[in-house]
Parts: structure tokens; sequence; C-alpha cells
């Protein structure tokens, strides 16, 4: 099991290490809230159930009725939706001087692969349709990088 653990870490590690190269050029707001964004991410995805319960907890005395909102149907599509739309969306905002193709593409390999990452963690699973949920968020991102250049608006690079 702690082949299984040292696994995982580092391969979350080398995902976060890579977003945080991705990021360099970024505008400092954008690229902190990118780094933000990614750990959120990874954590949520990553972390076992009881960790990210205990998360929840935590969170639930600054913001009230978190934990029935994590509880209730459709929490776990909404976790996937909100997290990759956000990424998604400062990766492709904020990094328009990289092919769009290129950045889903990434994006998409992020959505499996933190997928395939929770298999082994205690208490979580992997589910194809955890993975649509995660392109749908992507798509977001898609949509909104294009309407913000679509408005002609062209966010600075660092």
């Amino acid at each position: 099991m702690a082949l299984v653990w040292i696994s995982v870490v580092g391969a979350v590690a080398a995902i976060y290490v890579g977003g945080w190269w991705v990021s360099q050029p970024m505008v400092a707001w954008g690229r902190w809230g990118f780094r933000l964004a990614l750990a959120a991410l990874l954590a949520g995805l990553t972390l076992p159930a009881e960790a990210v319960n205990a998360v929840v907890d935590v969170l639930s005395a600054v913001l009230p009725g978190l934990s029935d909102i994590s509880d209730a149907p459709g929490a776990s599509f909404g976790m996937h939706f909100v997290l990759f739309s956000s990424v998604a969306g400062a990766l492709l905002v904020f990094r328009w001087d990289v092919k769009v193709s290129v950045l889903l593409a990434a994006l998409m390999g992020l959505a499996v692969g933190t997928e395939g990452l929770q298999w082994p963690i205690p208490g979580r699973y992997a589910d194809g349709w955890d993975v649509l949920t995660n392109g749908i968020g992507i798509a977001l991102g898609g949509v909104i990088r294009w309407g913000v250049l679509h408005i002609g608006l062209q966010p600075r690079l660092h």
C-alpha cells in the first residue's frame, strides 16, 4: 500500500509542478488563481474520502450548509464540473499564446489522469461519468476563452 501512496503522491506532485511551469508566463493574478484552482482540483480529486469529508467539516464552520450540499445528490458532478471549469478557464484564457488543441489535449489528459489516480485510493473510485463531467467543465473553459478572445481581450502575459 505504501508503494501505491508514493506513486499517487508522486503523480500529483508531477502534475502540480507541470502546472506551475505552464503558468509561469501568465499575469500574476491569473497565475496564482490557476495554481490555487489546480491545487484544489488535485486535493479534491485525489484525497481519500475521509480527508475530503474532514475538509468539508472544517469549511462548514465558515460556509454554513456546505456539508448539506456535499451530501446532496449531484454533489460529485458539481465538484468535478466547478474544479475543471476553473482550471480550464484560467489555463485557456491566460495561455492564449499556446495552441488551443494542445491545451485541450493536456486538460483531457488531466481529466483522465486524475480519475485514474482515484482508483487505488480508499473510499474513492474511478468513474467514466466523472471523466465526462470533467470534459464538460473543460468545454466551459473553452467557451470562456472564446468569449474573452471574441470580444477583443487578449490577456497580457508576464
